[in-house]
């Protein structure tokens, strides 16, 4: 299972970088004998896209939006005294009793 893992890992991690480079190396293909093979196939020279910038160099992977949370959107904002005062108050107040089933 551990081999599957260490696959499944490194799959993962060429997505994210979006460089095939590391599963090449897993599977003990030669990166430039294929371009070599391909190119001498096709008759013509493989030329690699122009490097666009990213905010994660060779990511293949949009931006993360934005989103609100609904949840937490209408929150108030609390102080360091605000926040002991709630800690204060939770402690002081009688627990419920505990209900029999």
């Amino acid at each position: 299972m551990a081999a599957q893992e260490k696959l499944e890992f490194t799959a993962l991690k060429c997505l994210a970088k979006g460089s095939i480079s590391d599963l090449l190396k897993e599977f003990k293909v030669d990166s430039k004998k294929v371009t070599f093979e391909t190119e001498r196939f096709l008759g013509k020279a493989i030329s690699k896209p122009p490097v666009q910038e990213a905010s994660v160099p060779n990511s293949r992977l949009p931006p993360p939006k934005q989103q609100q949370n609904p949840f937490t959107e209408n929150l108030p904002t609390l102080d360091a005294e605000g926040a002991a005062n709630f800690f204060n108050t939770l402690s002081t107040e009688p627990k419920p009793a505990p209900v029999a089933v």
